[in-house]
């Protein structure tokens, strides 16, 4: 019998033994489904992390921002940043801020407001209402510092739903810092009194809080006798010297009147502000503070004033002043409670502008002002970044990563420097970042951290699919033995038997391959739901890819996976005993193990509990399989898989010793087999 024949077996033998052939194709399905729905998840995944990018970043490829850290640009930086990238279709500035809201019970610590000019160049893309899909005209919405549109992620974690209506107050806090001129510190006079022992003539002392005046009278023999009063006083402030810069004194009286004025420090010494000078040079000059910079005043000070002649004299001094050459100035901060009204929700899963924004936008002039509140210059002038789009379309085309990075290199490389003046050191005016250029790295961490593990489990499962599916078709030799006979005795030869029941085998794994196909799309269908509340970035971020390489490799699976599994069992058919066959006496394999493949089975169990507590117990630097933390890296899923093939293939050979071979590989097989599907699930 030739070809032809053999295709007419294998047809009826289908036709005929459907529930027989439905087991086998069931088990080809099953394997073609897991294999493709594994291919379909790792291109899923891809696709999600990259929609995921998109989503995030939008339109921008990278920043540039101030190199201090507290720092921030000015609208004359966009010229000089232009000139470094000319090669951007759209350069934005940016302005951010982080505050409380409160919109009914719903309460968030921390929502970005992002200030951006209202005429955005277009490459950036356009803002979406939440409720309608309309493009938002900003300039339209945004007409008062107190406008605002919302994220509709922020809009839900506030409570807000495509039916609530527009416009909501919600209650925020502002800082407001306020400056208040500090009044230089003066010396009361209100305590000063006379020494005695240093005084040489009469006089007559009137001392009030605000002046000192003091009359010295006319001594016996003016021009030999001196003619001086000292007075002093403990009360002094106890002020750091290193806060002031000098001394100021303000004074009216006669010509010959000399003056002494000195203060105590707390080192014990003694300094004079003045030595013996003159009414003019009281007034006209400032008492320099500089060399006594790290010096407290202990708290008591002397005056001494003389008569120049010893003739009568007056001074009345009015002010003695502690100053600075810039006033000081004391700033004080409160929160200040307002009321902002959400005047739009723009849907920041669609892809545009609207997609990099998780909080509220506003006009970049009205968080300027805001922001201006909390700061001591009160500069409306700031910019946080300079956002740079080198393409447009991303959601379209991908920008390369090759030349995002080539850009920002020339870009960093182009950067003015600055030198630190007390450093000597020289450093960049601006910091170049980009989020893309990281997503693209940890992206690809991921995936080849993903793509290792989900190999491992395709050769997994495939090695145990041959296995079942192998058993599975051995089952079908068994019940088909006296067919078999018959036709070996009508003089069908082994080859022909062989390639009959490889067609059959071949049919088998079509069906299975186009029914796994259907099952590896509705396994990526799943995972594709899952992956959707897991990044949280909406329907349209995660879709099934299955590419033409995925339909045409379900097939070549099912076909490959029915022909390797069906050589064993179409061999052993064609080896058939005919008489036995046609007397009835059925072949069995039932025949058990010896106890060294027992012994060889009990020490991969061995072997396989050992690798898996590897896993935190045995190496503390890895976490227990038992929790969820263990499950988090490449060598602990390496440990897991090997494990648990040494274990379940052990318990497989333990087993034949007691139970037939065949029961024992179908029990070792679908547990290896659930083992990754339980894993990856």
């Amino acid at each position: 019998m030739g070809l032809k024949s053999s295709f007419m077996i294998a047809a009826r033998s289908l036709m005929r033994r459907k529930t027989k052939n439905l087991s086998a194709i069931l088990a080809v399905t099953l394997g073609v489904t897991l294999l493709v729905g594994i291919q379909i998840t790792t291109d899923t995944l891809e696709n999600a992390f990259l929609t995921s990018l998109l989503q995030n970043e939008g339109e921008v490829d990278f920043t540039v921002s101030n190199s201090t850290t507290t720092g921030y640009l000015t609208a004359a930086d966009a010229k000089t940043i232009r000139a470094l990238v000319p090669s951007a279709v759209g350069i934005m500035p940016e302005l951010t801020m982080q505050v409380p809201v409160m919109l009914g019970s719903q309460y968030d610590d921390s929502v970005e407001l992002a200030g951006i000019s209202t005429d955005f160049p277009d490459v950036f893309g356009t803002f979406y209402d939440w409720q309608t899909g309309n493009e938002m005209n900003l300039n339209s919405l945004l007409v008062s510092n107190t406008s605002l549109l919302m994220s509709s992620k922020q809009a839900k974690k506030l409570g807000l739903d495509q039916e609530t209506s527009l416009p909501v107050s919600l209650t925020t806090e502002f800082t407001n810092t306020t400056g208040t001129v500090v009044e230089p510190p003066t010396i009361s006079f209100s305590d000063w009194v006379v020494e005695p022992t240093s005084t040489t003539t009469e006089y007559v002392l009137n001392a009030t809080n605000s002046t000192l005046s003091l009359e010295l009278e006319q001594v016996a023999f003016p021009g030999i006798m001196p003619s001086l009063v000292t007075l002093y006083t403990t009360n002094c402030s106890r002020l750091d010297l290193s806060d002031y810069e000098y001394i100021n004194v303000t004074a009216t009286g006669t010509d010959n009147v000399l003056v002494l004025l000195g203060f105590s420090m707390d080192d014990g010494n003694n300094f004079n502000v003045t030595d013996m000078a003159d009414i003019d040079t009281l007034n006209t000059q400032s008492f320099d503070l500089t060399p006594y910079t790290e010096r407290t005043l202990r708290g008591d000070a002397y005056l001494v004033v003389m008569s120049a002649d010893g003739l009568p004299a007056s001074i009345e001094i009015s002010e003695i002043a502690f100053e600075t050459s810039k006033p000081v100035i004391f700033y004080t901060s409160e929160n200040e409670r307002t009321e902002l009204q959400v005047v739009g929700i723009f849907d920041s899963k669609r892809p545009g502008i609207g997609s990099q924004y998780s909080g509220a936008v506003l006009r970049l002039g009205h968080v300027q002002q805001w922001l201006s509140l909390q700061e001591r210059e009160k500069d409306l002038d700031r910019v946080s970044s300079y956002l740079i789009a080198l393409k447009t379309d991303h959601f379209t085309s991908e920008i390369s990563e090759e030349y995002l990075q080539e850009q920002v290199d020339l870009v960093e490389a182009a950067i003015p420097e600055t030198i630190n003046a007390d450093t000597g050191d020289s450093a960049k005016i601006y910091t170049v970042s980009s989020a893309r250029l990281t997503f693209f790295s940890v992206a690809e961490i991921i995936m080849t951290l993903l793509s290792t593990i989900l190999t491992a489990l395709g050769l997994l499962i495939t090695i145990t699919g041959i296995l079942l599916i192998t058993n599975v078709q051995l089952m079908n030799v068994e019940d088909r033995e006296f067919q078999t006979g018959v036709m070996r005795a009508v003089g069908e030869s082994r080859r022909g038997i062989t390639l009959s029941m490889l067609i059959e085998n071949v049919f088998q794994g079509i069906l299975g391959g186009i029914f796994g196909l259907i099952g590896g799309l509705a396994f990526g269908q799943t995972v594709a739901a899952y992956l959707v509340s897991l990044f949280g970035t909406g329907e349209l971020s995660v879709q099934p890819i299955v590419s033409e390489q995925v339909v045409v490799l379900s097939v070549i699976i099912g076909v490959a996976l029915g022909i390797i599994t069906g050589i064993l069992p179409a061999l052993r058919a064609s080896r058939v005993n005919i008489v036995e066959a046609l007397r009835g006496i059925k072949v069995t394999f039932e025949e058990k193990s010896g106890r060294n493949l027992a012994l060889l089975g009990i020490l991969a169990v061995a072997g396989g509990i050992f690798v898996l507590l590897i896993n935190g117990v045995i190496d503390e630097s890895y976490e227990a399989i038992w929790l969820t933390e263990g499950w988090n890296t490449l060598d602990e899923w390496r440990n897991i898989l090997i494990g648990a093939g040494l274990l379940f293939s052990g318990i497989g050979m333990v087993l034949s010793r007691f139970i037939s071979r065949v029961k024992a590989l179908n029990i070792t097989a679908l547990a290896v087999w659930g083992a990754p599907v339980f894993l990856f699930v």
